[in-house]
């Protein structure tokens, strides 16, 4: 078990998939899966959510944080949570793991290694990635009746086959230093570790789609 800080946020409203933190995902409300999770792998846990959880985690050992109304809205931001709770719990000396309950193909490893990578090096954050489709290096932004590439120019006349491997983050693990963090106000970095995950693993909820596919997937994995 680590020692860090796991931060599990659990806003009640969602606009693409409303209540998709408490749905049924196998035969567990979706936060619990990462709960469980987080509380397998880290020696402290904090769950921050604007609904009354006390009575369904009589049983965990977790800190409940009670988010406010401006934290709970569709334009409140991770940032804006993460500051209020490394000043509320004092944080600033903890690795902080944040742990979103959208992606619960996450596995027990993916988290252990996002720590190492972290306690390792002397990056600023290290988080989860996974491999895009590269032809996204071909386009670009239209400006007026102008083509500005996303990145280098020859790369919108390559072959797909040639251009080179790329990642995004998929949202699954973020570990930081809670003093760094509120130093630098927010996840903005050059200097970012990574841990690649597969891309089946990766799959983020936002809406009825992704929970379906995750659905399908979880089940699979159930069996396994």
């Amino acid at each position: 078990m680590h020692n860090c800080v796991a931060i599990v946020p659990c806003r009640a409203g969602s606009k693409g998939l409303p209540g998709k933190n408490f749905l049924i995902l196998g035969s567990q409300k979706l936060y619990k899966i990462t709960l469980d999770q987080a509380l397998r792998c880290i020696n402290k846990v904090i769950i921050s959510s604007d609904k009354d959880l006390e009575k369904e985690l009589e049983c965990y050992s977790v800190e409940q944080h009670r988010r406010s109304p401006e934290l709970s809205t569709d334009q409140s931001t991770m940032a804006e949570l993460m500051l209020e709770l490394i000043r509320r719990y004092e944080l600033h000396e903890s690795t902080i793991v944040l742990l979103q309950p959208t992606s619960p193909l996450r596995r027990d490893e993916d988290i252990s290694k996002c720590i190492k990578t972290f306690k390792d090096n002397t990056f600023d954050l290290v988080f989860t990635v996974s491999a895009q489709d590269r032809a996204v290096l071909k386009s670009g932004f239209v400006r007026g009746n102008k083509f500005v590439p996303v990145a280098e120019p020859d790369f919108t006349f390559m072959n797909r086959q040639d251009l080179p491997e790329i990642f995004r983050p998929n949202g699954a693990v973020y570990v930081f230093n809670g003093g760094w963090f509120e130093e630098n106000n927010g996840f903005t970095s050059n200097n970012i570790g990574v841990v690649e995950m597969p891309k089946e693993n990766s799959l983020d909820i936002d809406n009825r789609e992704d929970f379906d596919r995750v659905a399908q997937i979880y089940k699979k994995h159930s069996k396994n």
